[in-house]
């Protein structure tokens, strides 16, 4: 019969009193934005165009093959459509079972341990996961909410204090 884990999540700095608080059996509910847009003016498309004519330029100085600055050239326009396209308001929620997303079920055996991301005003939650290349899942949340979610998480996955990785940060300085 296999032992059954026996940390618990202990909440520390800016987190809140989730420490103080009983843990939460329940599910937690709420919607919220997929992730944080920011305003993008003609200006920053602009400045998209440039950069891509200028790697598209590089391309050819470097390869002299005009597939390959058809390609560069094609990902820098589905990279500008992604840019414009708005967040979808979505519905969580936390329980035992794992972490839903909309109608997505994402199992808390997928994650290795998850994070509290401060991202300028706004926090996040940040699930890593256990396959090396996996993509991460970031979740936003109300700040009241905060300490129930991270009870509900802390139940299941270690905390790892985290910041922003450079691409994160990359993309956050550009206003992806």
């Amino acid at each position: 019969m296999p032992a059954e884990a026996s940390w618990q999540f202990q909440a520390e700095g800016p987190v809140g009193s989730a420490s103080q608080a009983a843990p939460v059996t329940g599910t937690v509910k709420w919607t919220a934005s997929e992730y944080i847009a920011h305003g993008k003016g003609l200006s920053w498309y602009a400045l998209l165009a440039l950069g891509i004519g200028v790697v598209i330029l590089l391309t050819f100085l470097i390869t002299r093959e005009l597939v390959s600055c058809a390609v560069v050239g094609m990902v820098g326009v589905i990279f500008g459509i992604f840019a414009a396209r708005p967040p979808r308001v979505l519905e969580y929620a936390v329980d035992s079972t794992g972490v839903h997303v909309g109608p997505k079920l994402y199992a808390y055996g997928r994650f290795r341990t998850f994070s509290v991301i401060q991202e300028g005003a706004v926090r996040s939650i940040l699930l890593m996961p256990m396959q090396r290349f996996g993509m991460p899942l970031a979740i936003y949340y109300e700040p009241q909410d905060e300490d129930k979610i991270v009870l509900t998480i802390g139940a299941y996955l270690p905390h790892e204090d985290r910041q922003l990785g450079m691409i994160e940060n990359f993309m956050r300085q550009i206003r992806f």
